[in-house]
């Protein structure tokens, strides 16, 4: 099968089960009369190099701008005592042992605010799951490729709340008259909104 080279790729039992996931979400959105919605993914390219060679080309240059500071500040206050200089020779020990102190107080600070989530949250769905224990569904998460690379795909339905009313209705006819075609703008029934929705996710799905 030849994969083009735009959209996302997830297999194609991946993929029907997406569209049947879909279908039945889309089903429940024209029975509440809503419209306008979206399909929000995240993408996470687990074949990129987050520090290649010009992360750390950039990293040096910073070092380097920060180095030249410091010498800028050593050069205003180097007259600024003894007291001064004791504190300053003193200032990355006291880091030095004071950063396991500091690691442990901001991981309990972190598993307590997770636990308190949990908590004050439950049931309600939202992404996060590997922190706090919710689970945003099945085909929320799912693993394929994108221009070539390996990937992993977050998935969910967004802005759900526009409900089909006489002005969506008069906003729709009004852009015909302006000569919009009406089939294609976002001011459409919701089965006709859903149907062009789901189309949409099959040909940009494979």
């Amino acid at each position: 099968m030849v994969i083009p080279e735009y959209g996302l790729h997830i297999g194609a039992t991946a993929k029907a089960a997406l569209l049947s996931q879909l279908r039945r979400d889309v089903s429940l959105l024209i029975d509440c009369g809503v419209m306008d919605y979206s399909l929000l993914v995240g993408v996470v390219d687990m074949d990129a190099h987050y520090f290649g060679e010009e992360s750390v080309r950039t990293f040096e240059v910073s070092r380097q701008h920060e180095m030249k500071i410091r010498e800028e500040r050593h050069r205003r206050h180097g007259k600024g005592g003894l007291g001064r200089g004791i504190m300053s020779s003193l200032a990355a020990p006291i880091r030095i042992l004071g950063a396991p102190a500091v690691l442990f107080g901001s991981r309990a600070v972190s598993l307590l605010e997770s636990t308190l989530s949990t908590i004050l949250t439950w049931p309600y769905p939202y992404y996060g799951a590997g922190i706090c224990g919710v689970d945003g569904g099945l085909l929320s998460v799912m693993q394929g490729k994108r221009n070539g690379n390996k990937a992993v795909f977050y998935f969910g339905l967004i802005d759900f709340l526009q409900p089909w009313t006489t002005r969506k209705v008069l906003e729709r006819e009004l852009k015909g008259v302006m000569g919009y075609d009406k089939t294609a703008i976002s001011c459409v029934d919701p089965a006709d909104y859903a149907t062009r929705f789901l189309e949409f996710v099959d040909a940009h799905v494979s």
